[in-house]
């Protein structure tokens, strides 16, 4: 009965990419190959100048699944996924990123695993991270189960190594009321985990896997840049995204609401000061730099 179930079910994957000519036609290949085959990929092309816009309209042209938009200007990244979820049709829904591979059972399983769960909104897989051709040890991060804020602290305890969670296959009506998806700020990735989490559970198929490639926008070097975090905003990145959860987690209890604000409070404090100590070092650096120069010039 599940099997049947789950072959009726429609899967939507959204692609947001950007420049990924060398790795798109990989993680292309690595959905077309998926053992579950009632799907649908959506690519919305961020205006590419590489060669990424004629491969993905190669892939469209040979499989009637792939639906191929190219943006005539550039968006946001948060704009970019919000595209793809917003073209899907399907009742479950996964992000694809264009320099990322899946394993072949990632959606039949995961899939399986979310009708047998009525109660979650997501399953995820380990995954590991790729750099030049090195792969890091398999992340498995359990599951998230139970009330809200128990699975809120255990997500700011993972936070760093949460990637996996974003990729999840989702409850496509889970997300549909999340209002901020479209909106730059530091920590969107964290903060749509943790709305789903709000919503129900997210549990877990040990049994498939990702492999994330770590030339994404979250290890770029320019990543406060990105987001709009220049001079003394940079001590305080994650102001918004404290905003955004305290906002969609307005009905919690009023002392797990007060448990989430310390968590947040904490976020913000510790670093802020690690920010911080970063811009007192670099002015330390410059100061002594200029100095030098001077007493250069002097002798």
């Amino acid at each position: 009965m599940l099997m049947k179930n789950s072959k009726q079910s429609r899967i939507s994957i959204g692609m947001p990419v950007f420049n990924c000519g060398d790795t798109v036609e990989m993680a292309i290949k690595s959905i077309l190959d998926q053992s579950y085959d009632n799907f649908e990929l959506i690519i919305s092309d961020n205006n590419s100048t590489d060669a990424t816009s004629a491969i993905c309209e190669h892939y469209a042209l040979c499989d009637s699944r792939i639906s191929y938009y190219r943006q005539p200007t550039s968006i946001t990244w948060p704009e970019n996924f919000t595209y793809v979820f917003r073209k899907s049709s399907g009742e479950f829904f996964t992000w694809a990123a264009g320099d990322d591979w899946k394993s072949n059972n990632f959606l039949k399983l995961n899939l399986e695993l979310l009708i047998a769960n009525p109660s979650a909104v997501a399953s995820m897989s380990p995954f590991s991270f790729e750099k030049k051709g090195i792969l890091t040890p398999r992340i498995e991060l359990g599951q998230f189960k139970g009330m809200s804020i128990h699975k809120f602290k255990k997500f700011f305890e993972i936070a760093n190594t949460s990637h996996g969670m974003l990729y999840s296959l989702i409850r496509k009506e889970s997300l549909e009321e999340c209002d901020f998806m479209p909106n730059l700020f530091f920590g969107w990735d964290w903060a749509l985990i943790l709305f789903l989490l709000e919503k129900g559970d997210i549990v877990l198929e040990k049994n498939a896997y990702t492999i994330f490639n770590t030339s994404g926008v979250s290890n770029s070097p320019k990543v406060y840049k990105i987001h709009g975090l220049v001079g003394i905003k940079r001590s305080l990145p994650y102001l918004k995204f404290s905003l955004e959860v305290l906002k969609f987690s307005k009905n919690l209890a009023c002392k797990d609401k007060f448990y989430l604000v310390l968590l947040l409070t904490r976020l913000n404090f510790l670093t802020a000061i690690r920010e911080l100590r970063k811009i007192r070092y670099f002015l330390s650096n410059a100061k002594k730099c200029i100095r030098s120069t001077f007493n250069a010039v002097g002798n």
